[in-house]
């Protein structure tokens, strides 16, 4: 049987026009996208690519209700874990954590060997406050990818922050272990291990981290300060941070109420101004 030539002339625009919703949604040119996707949907294209394509340009283009509305009809031509990650998204831009979790718990079940969407569920708990939870998500993640060190460094950083350095440090030398030239995960780690009473190990991992990344005052103000607060040590200089540095130095030593030592002047706040010298006042003429 022939092909009507209608039919074939219809597909063929519907995939024209997609290809250039695709393309306006590369270049940023949303409105572009969202037109050019509506159109193609018209000529009759595959509603389920359409629509997901129609809903990531509407949240591209800073319109999550209605991105969630062409995900969520979408969904009901087929289920997946990616529509639901992707409607999650759009309720977390609006605020509507909990119901952002529901949809994700539910691309958890519907692809529970994906651990980018257990990494997801953990951001989002974790987003809300419910670290606990999020630390559960997480560790599934690094059971799915157990080769991968950015799950263990994320689930390390998470205990670190909750105060749980036993599995901190688990965590973060595991990281170490798969990616070997990152100084963060070493930087972090020197903390955790300092916490968990691992003082010859913290003063270790921090100088590794140092000497990973040298022109970093970051993490050889990490050294200087585990050297201060470890008696026996040698003593390192503290180094001059600008103010963000300054800032994530103090977030890293809060959960392990580590005081920063002597810091030269410009660390934390502007030297004042000397005032400027005031001419002195011109002599009285001598009385003639």
């Amino acid at each position: 049987m022939r092909p009507d030539p209608k039919e074939t002339e219809r597909i063929k625009k519907a995939e024209q026009l997609r290809r250039k919703g695709q393309r306006a949604l590369n270049d940023g040119d949303y409105e572009k996208a969202i037109l050019a996707f509506r159109h193609a949907l018209k000529q009759g294209g595959d509603p389920e690519v359409l629509l997901t394509e129609l809903g990531a340009a509407y949240e591209a283009g800073g319109m999550a209700p209605e991105a969630y509305k062409q995900y969520a009809r979408a969904r009901q031509s087929v289920a997946s874990g990616e529509l639901e990650a992707a409607m999650a998204s759009t309720l977390k831009q609006q605020g509507r954590g909990h119901d952002a979790v529901r949809h994700l718990q539910e691309a958890r079940r519907l692809e529970p060997n994906d651990p980018n969407l257990a990494l997801q569920l953990a951001e989002t708990l974790r987003s809300m406050g419910s670290r606990r939870a999020a630390f559960a998500a997480i560790m599934e993640a690094v059971v799915l990818a157990p080769d991968d060190a950015f799950f263990h460094q994320w689930a390390g950083e998470l205990a670190y922050e909750m105060e749980r350095f036993p599995e901190a440090v688990s965590s973060l030398q595991a990281a170490s272990e798969l990616s070997p030239g990152d100084p963060e995960i070493f930087g972090m780690g020197a903390l955790a291990m300092w916490a968990n009473a691992q003082p010859t190990e913290a003063l270790r991992a921090a100088q590794i981290a140092s000497d990973l990344d040298p022109q970093s005052t970051f993490f050889r103000a990490i050294v200087a300060v585990l050297a201060h607060h470890s008696p026996g040590a040698t003593p390192a200089e503290m180094p001059t941070l600008d103010e963000y540095d300054l800032d994530r130095l103090k977030r890293w030593l809060r959960p392990i109420g580590l005081a920063l030592p002597p810091l030269p002047e410009t660390s934390e706040t502007p030297k004042a101004p000397e005032s400027p010298e005031l001419p002195e006042p011109p002599h009285e003429s001598d009385p003639s």
